[in-house]
């Protein structure tokens, strides 16, 4: 993964990456979903699609799993607010 310190760019080309559903998902774990069930009511993507996501998301250090469930990390932060 390329260092974000020698390209700035680096977090908001991950939103090619994450495609639209990807995006959708980030947002939606922003705005509070925690569950799989409320990512699905938050952002329309289908569950199927979510249990896709989800791993890459989290791989990506974009989202992360506690025991509240699902929640966005400060480079989840970052990249949302890029790509407002």
């Amino acid at each position: 993964m390329p260092d974000k310190q020698k390209n700035p760019n680096a977090l908001k080309n991950l939103k090619y990456l994450l495609g639209s559903m990807g995006t959708d998902i980030l947002f939606s774990i922003k705005r509070g979903a925690r569950t799989k069930e409320t990512i699905k009511l938050l952002s329309g993507v289908p569950v199927e699609c979510i249990n896709g996501r989800l791993p890459v998301l989290i791989d990506l250090d974009l989202v992360i799993y506690t025991n509240e469930g699902y929640i966005t990390t400060k480079r989840g932060l970052e990249l949302i607010d890029q790509l407002k």
